[in-house]
């Protein structure tokens, strides 16, 4: 993540070293703000395990943009996902379960009983554009699409009592167990839509609800984003 998160810094760097020599173009803008992220994945199986669940989680984002004109608007940007627990909590299945989150698959025996501990975390940079329209006095609505360029990494950690749990193709006993590592990087498309409130001349804020996929899975996306002319 340390490479993908220098190239974003490194592009915002640029960006801004060229409105500093084109100063007069007033088309230049930066953004920060915070949003909500759920995994849109089916926890049923884990939850039928005892398990508890919380898909969601809070992160951040910022970047800069460019105005080609008064309705369209390149971006590109850093955001942080933060972590989602995908299942945490006492094991004590009544029945045999398996499913699969980000392409890893897993199953458990009808006697499963322990502690587990499952995280998935997620970073990395946007690319993309906005399209907006006015809608009324201060207000524009506004679609925008782009390229997620992600890192992500799932951790389980847990303690079995009795039965099996089998993780891509693995089984663990009895036992304390520590699987990390779990790690992919990939790019995949996103689609939002949003609105947006002039505050001053160069001063608005967004909010928007937007669908990415990070390792095979939807993410939807809730944020508030504070926009600046520069």
């Amino acid at each position: 993540m340390k490479n993908k998160l220098n190239t974003a810094i490194a592009a915002l760097f640029v960006a801004t070293a060229s409105m500093a020599a084109t100063a007069a173009d007033d088309n230049w803008y930066g953004y920060v703000g915070m949003q909500n992220s759920e995994l849109d994945v089916n926890t049923s199986s884990l939850e039928n395990a005892g398990l508890t669940v919380d898909k969601k989680d809070t992160g951040f984002h910022f970047g800069a943009g460019y105005k080609m004109d008064d309705n369209f608007s390149f971006e590109m940007g850093y955001m942080d996902m933060g972590k989602a627990t995908i299942g945490t909590g006492t094991l004590a299945a009544t029945a045999s379960g398996s499913g699969n989150i980000g392409g890893n698959s897993y199953s458990y025996t009808s006697t499963l009983a322990g502690t587990v501990d499952a995280t998935v975390k997620s970073d990395g940079y946007t690319l993309g554009g906005i399209y907006s329209v006015p809608m009324a006095d201060k207000i524009d609505g506004f679609v925008k699409a782009g390229i997620y360029f992600w890192d992500a990494e799932a951790k389980l950690t847990g303690t079995i009592t009795a039965g099996t749990l089998t993780v891509n193709g693995t089984a663990y006993t009895s036992g304390t167990h520590d699987i990390a590592g779990l790690s992919k990087t990939g790019s995949d498309l996103y689609v939002g839509l949003g609105g947006s409130y002039e505050l001053s001349t160069d001063l608005s804020l967004r909010a928007d609800y937007t669908q990415y996929e990070v390792w095979e899975e939807d993410v939807n996306v809730t944020g508030l984003t504070l926009v600046s002319n520069f």
